[in-house]
């Protein structure tokens, strides 16, 4: 008896091992690679709109192609110095979200991010930036999600792997997608659901009907990129004319801690236990130079103090721009 598999007996087994051994989540590979697709038009609409706001130009995301994904294609892919960033989400849907591209695509949209050009380099600074950027693209996918899975759905802190991680996708279906923004070279991302995020979303979005719009009888096919306007120029499904309504609202009535910083100092415990009623305490800032606005301790801007009605007040005289904002963030 021969101890080499038949190739019979090779397609079984792969056969198996894509289609997670028989189980209800998708039927088949092939159903598997349409609810990737379908999940991923849906989280590229939150990319696509997040990124677009942070750079203030025009971006384009669209799928080349859907494949079971191997480890070694990663870096084929996309080159031997890459990122990923995995979002774990939980509540109405658990699971993660991946996302992995090169290092130098990463640093030409943080660097449009931070108000340059696209064309600085790589650094530590560009991985902050990375992980702001995926984290509103999570809180914006987890807001539309719940609505659509019918349970709240929360988003954790974006996670990332230096030229590290690939095994993550090892086997699991993911969308090979191309970013393209006016004066960029096209950035190639590859994004995938893994099989948990992906079992638990199937019901939603496993038919050729499933769409990141809502249904509608005047709904476009699947396969359209584009949708009929209505009387007033603007798509009837449009995403965009969705989007900022559902996630504002929610956020409006939220409270945030606001506070003034004066300036600040490093003493000794010593000083510590010896302050008594009238002892001074010199800060590190000088008379009259403006104090820090920290909103949920980060500081968003600067101004000088004024009264009003007896109360202190402070009027705004500068915003931190987003590169310092994202400095603030390690």
């Amino acid at each position: 008896m021969s101890n080499f598999l038949s190739q019979d007996d090779i397609d079984a087994l792969l056969g198996s091992a894509l289609s997670g051994g028989g189980g209800d989540m998708t039927g088949s590979p092939e159903n598997s690679g349409e609810v990737v697709d379908n999940i991923v038009k849906f989280y590229n609409e939150h990319l696509k709109l997040v990124a677009k706001s942070n750079i203030s130009r025009d971006v384009s995301v669209e799928i080349d192609y859907i494949d079971s994904m191997q480890a070694a294609a990663l870096s084929q892919k996309i080159g031997n110095e890459y990122l990923i960033i995995e979002v774990p989400f939980s509540g109405g849907a658990e699971g993660s979200m991946r996302a992995a591209a090169s290092k130098k695509g990463f640093a030409a949209i943080t660097d449009l991010m931070m108000g340059g050009d696209g064309s600085a380099p790589y650094s530590n600074d560009s991985e902050d930036a990375v992980k702001e950027l995926f984290s509103q693209i999570s809180g914006a996918f987890a807001t539309e999600l719940g609505g659509k899975v019918g349970s709240p759905v929360s988003a954790a802190a974006p996670a990332t792997f230096d030229n590290a991680g690939s095994d993550i996708f090892e086997g699991d279906y993911a969308a090979f997608c191309k970013i393209e923004i006016p004066e960029i070279e096209p950035i190639e991302i590859i994004i995938s659901p893994d099989e948990t995020l992906l079992e638990k979303l199937a019901p939603k979005f496993g038919g050729k009907s499933s769409q990141a719009e809502p249904a509608a009888s005047s709904s476009p096919s699947p396969s359209a990129h584009t949708s009929q306007p209505s009387s007033g120029g603007i798509p009837e499904n449009s995403f965009a004319s969705r989007v900022p309504k559902v996630n504002v609202d929610m956020l409006l009535d939220i409270e945030l801690e606001v506070a003034i910083e004066l300036g600040k100092t490093n003493i000794a415990i010593k000083k510590v236990l010896d302050l008594a009623p009238g002892a001074l305490v010199e800060l590190d800032r000088l008379a009259g130079e403006p104090v820090d606005l920290l909103v949920n301790n980060k500081v968003v801007a600067k101004g000088e103090v004024v009264v009003i009605d007896e109360n202190f007040g402070v009027r705004i005289i500068s915003l931190v721009s987003p590169e310092e904002r994202i400095k603030s963030l390690r």
